[in-house]
Order: structure tokens, then sequence, then C-alpha cells
């Protein structure tokens, strides 16, 4: 369901705070974006990836940090922007609210990718446009094995957004906020300002299955502040994060391609998100394993499996939450990567992202792929930049007769040059991308990819779906021509934001 909010609501902002803040404007691409608890002194970085070959003009703001932050981020095409942020943009490591977001605002789509570091550990997050965001979230911190201090947080774009917060229902919990106590079931009810943060973190207590709901769209991260991880004798310390997909976003089809490492050992969580009285039957088969097996799932309970990292189906009978959590196993560490994983049912046909060849730590990630999963029979059309990927590694798995392809492509680290994927004729692919250093050290995020022609889906402010039809691009990605319907009835449409046009002066969300 598309949310109506009002710009009028950032106004009253201004006067609250005294404060010029960017506003979320429908005619340009905004990215909600914040940096979670992390142990350490270490500074925030922001990476963001122009897809296109014409300049995309954006710009950053944390305006209530402790050192307000306004920074442009030009990029000229197929271009990236690294930006390294003071402390003062990562939030408390203590549950409660905070205003440490922040807005990436850009007259182009680009890609928009948090990453937190300290110490040696780096994860980072991709984070979606407004209009991607939702009003429903559930929570997957991380894997049991490795948990040492499970965490999410919610950031609102807009002023006057009510959130509510249901804990897991299935676990002894207790959580502190705001001087109250709540425990398993108990909703955390808070309003948030414009640009504020709200953060739970317990000790050791895992919050999958906790339950997001608000009133107009926010952006949600969980992870784990600091996992713990045994390697032979020895406690390692790292750290995990991942963008959580609202609620529309998640599916009943999962493909599980690890990338090609050595001395991996893979694991994986399954979530239970439908509410019936019904278990959600869940299938697990491989690439040798073809049969597979079967487990019954209770709603908001999670199921956690461990494998070998080979090619892996899951399907269901009911929509689910997969994470993928991957750690290598050398002798010097073992630090995690974590990925939510995209339902096949959610594909889409262009993605972008950047591919630093360094950090803040001065840390060089030598090994870069990314991993893409299509049908076999679509995978000729598939570039990266404007390489094919056929002639890549790939293992194939059988879906319900459909034979998919998951391919490790290779890609290469450059200071200021995007990475892009996307398909000749309009077929869908899901993909990750993930890096690695010296054989132990290892970050990765999903890569949300986007769904561009020929059928795309649009609202208008009253809330109606608007399907445009027949939309043809140029080699841009921007619109060329277009044919727009909503209930039958023609309505405009402008071709430079992907919004139908109404007569009312509301944001369409």
């Amino acid at each position: 369901m598309a949310v109506v909010v009002g710009c009028t609501l950032c106004v009253m902002a201004y006067i609250s705070f005294s404060s010029a803040a960017l506003c979320p404007d429908k005619t340009k691409w905004n990215y909600p974006v914040f940096w979670i608890g992390l142990p350490g002194n270490y500074g925030c970085e922001i990476y963001s990836a122009n897809g296109r070959s014409t300049k995309a003009n954006a710009v950053l703001e944390c305006p209530y940090t402790t050192d307000r932050v306004y920074e442009p981020l030009t990029m000229f095409g197929h271009e990236i922007n690294q930006e390294s942020l003071t402390i003062a943009t990562r939030m408390p490591a203590s549950t409660g609210k905070s205003f440490h977001g922040c807005l990436v605002q850009s007259d182009n789509p680009i890609s928009v990718v948090a990453i937190n570091k300290y110490d040696g550990l780096i994860e980072g997050s991709q984070f979606r446009e407004l209009k991607e965001l939702g009003t429903e979230y559930y929570i997957m911190t991380a894997n049991s094995n490795i948990s040492s201090k499970p965490e999410f947080a919610i950031m609102a774009p807009f002023a006057g957004t009510k959130v509510s917060v249901r804990l897991p229902l299935v676990r002894p919990i207790s959580v502190n906020y705001g001087g109250t106590t709540y425990t398993t079931g108990d909703w955390i009810n808070d309003t948030l300002k414009d640009f504020q943060t709200m953060r739970i973190v317990t000790n050791k207590i895992d919050l999958t299955g906790s339950y997001v709901v608000s009133d107009k769209p926010v952006a949600v991260v969980a992870g784990d502040y600091e996992t713990k991880v045994p390697i032979g004798g020895t406690v390692v310390s790292g750290h995990v994060e991942e963008s959580m997909p609202p609620v529309q976003e998640l599916g009943r089809d999962y493909i599980v391609a690890p990338l090609i490492h050595e001395n991996y050992t893979c694991s994986l969580r399954i979530l239970a998100v439908s509410n019936v009285t019904d278990v959600t039957g869940v299938t697990i088969s491989n690439i040798t394993d073809t049969v597979g097996f079967a487990v019954s799932i209770p709603f908001n309970e999670v199921y956690d499996y461990d494998f070998n990292c080979e090619l892996q189906l899951i399907r269901a009978n009911q929509d689910i939450m997969v994470g993928l959590f991957t750690q290598t196993g050398g002798i010097v560490g073992g630090k995690p990567a974590y990925f939510v994983l995209t339902p096949l049912e959610k594909a889409g046909n262009v993605a972008w992202f950047s591919v630093p060849d360094y950090h803040g730590l001065n840390l060089y990630f030598e090994h870069n792929y990314v991993n893409i999963i299509v049908k076999a029979s679509d995978a000729g059309g598939i570039r990266v930049k404007n390489s094919r990927i056929t002639s890549q590694f790939h293992q194939d798995i059988d879906v319900g007769g459909e034979n998919y392809s998951a391919y490790s492509v290779r890609v290469w680290a450059f200071s200021i040059e995007a990475q892009w994927i996307h398909h000749t004729s309009g077929g869908k692919f899901v993909c990750y991308f993930e890096a690695r250093y010296n054989d132990w050290r290892t970050y990765g995020y999903t890569l949300i990819p986007y769904q561009q022609g020929p059928d795309f889906l649009f609202w208008n402010a009253d809330d109606h779906v608007a399907t445009a039809k027949n939309i043809t691009y140029n080699s841009n990605f921007n619109v060329k021509k277009f044919e727009a319907t909503s209930n039958r009835q023609a309505k405009p449409f402008d071709a430079s934001t992907n919004v139908v046009l109404t007569n009312t002066n509301r944001v369409v969300a």
C-alpha cells in the first residue's frame, strides 16, 4: 500500500529545529541512510554509485548530528563517490532515540551504501530509495552461534512518524526503552521526528521476529553490534548488518548461492512471517540432493540451518524471510558477512554499485565478487558493465521445472568507476556483492535490483495503482516513451521521476 505524506511535515521540522534540512522531494531520488551502533572510535563511510552515463548531482545531509554534515556528492556518468564522515554520524551503542539520520538526495537514481568499520572489521548495507520503503518490517538479527549483541534501528524520513515495535513472541526477552521494561510480545510505541533514529540492542537475546509497523515509510537496519566467532581456541570479534526489506518485498522461493571462497562455512536463518493458524512449510534442497528435506516453522519462529556452502533452493507455502551468514575459516580469524536474500519473485533487471579499492582503514580487499542468479534461458542477456557473464563459473538448479543459474563474477575495485548490471531484454535477476581480504576478513550486502520495463508499477496520491505499460528506455535508462493507465483511465506521467502525477501537492512515497 502506498503511504501519502506531506512535505509540510518537514516545514514544521524547520520551525522546531531552526534548520533548513532537506525535505524528501518527489522530483528527486531520496535515500534515507544511517550507521547503527558499533564499537570503537572510527568514522563512518558512504559510497554512492551512478549507474547512468549522465551526471548525478547529489547531496548528503545529516542535519542534527553533533557535527552537522552537508556534503555534495557529484558523480559523472558511471562514477562513484566516497565520503569519510566523523564518528558523530554513528548512533550511540545503547537502546533509545537519537538524531543520527541522514538523507542523500539526487537528481538521478544512484545506489547508496553505508559502511561501518572499526579496527579492521567492516560491514555495510545498501539503502532503498524512499518510494521503495515500507511501513511493515520483520527483523532478523545475527545467527545464534555468532551473536553477542543483536540490534536493530529505525530511521524516520518524515516528522511525526508513529512507530510501533512488537518484541518476539517466542522467546524470553527483556528490553528497557525510555525507562520502561518490555518483555516477550510487548509493544514499544514512540513517535519520531524527521532524521530521528530508534535503536534496540540486547545482550545475547535474539531479536529475530521483532515486528515494526509505522504510519509513514521508515528505513530499518538489523544485525549484531559485535559478533563473537570461535576459531580454534580463539574467539574473534566481528560485526554484521543488513538493510531489512519491507514485508512487501518478501516471497516464497529463494536460491542461496554463496560466493566462491575457500575454507567457508555457511548458515541460513528462515523466519516464518505469515500470521496464520497453519505452520509455514519449507522445503530445503541443494544442487546434489534435489529431494531435500522439509521443515514446519510456526509463526514468528526461526529455523537455523548450517550447510557446506553449496547451492541451495528454499521453497515455502507462505512468505518467509531468509538470511545467509558466510564465515571464512582462516587461522587468523573468521569475520562473517550477512545477506538478507531477495526472493525470485522480487527480481529486477538493473542494479548498480561501487567496488571500493580501499577503506578508511587502508585495507585493500583483493577479492571482489558479484553473485547473479537468473533463469538459465535469460543468462545470455546479462551484462556486468558491458561484458557478458556466460563464460564465468556458474551452477544450475531446478526450480519447479525451470532451470536457474547462479553466476559468481569477479569484479574489480576502482577508486572512481561504478559497476552496473542490467539485462538487455528485460530478463530479471537477483544479486549480491561480497569482498574478501586475506582469506579471512569479509563484508558484503544484498544489491537491490530495480525493475525497469516493460511493465512497471507506480502509485498515485490517492493510493490507486497505476500500471505503465510498453515503456522503452534509451541506453542511459531514461524513459523514451510509455503508456500509463490507472483503472483503465489515462493519467499524466512524469518520465523523469517515475511518478504518476495528480492534482494534489502531496508527496508520493
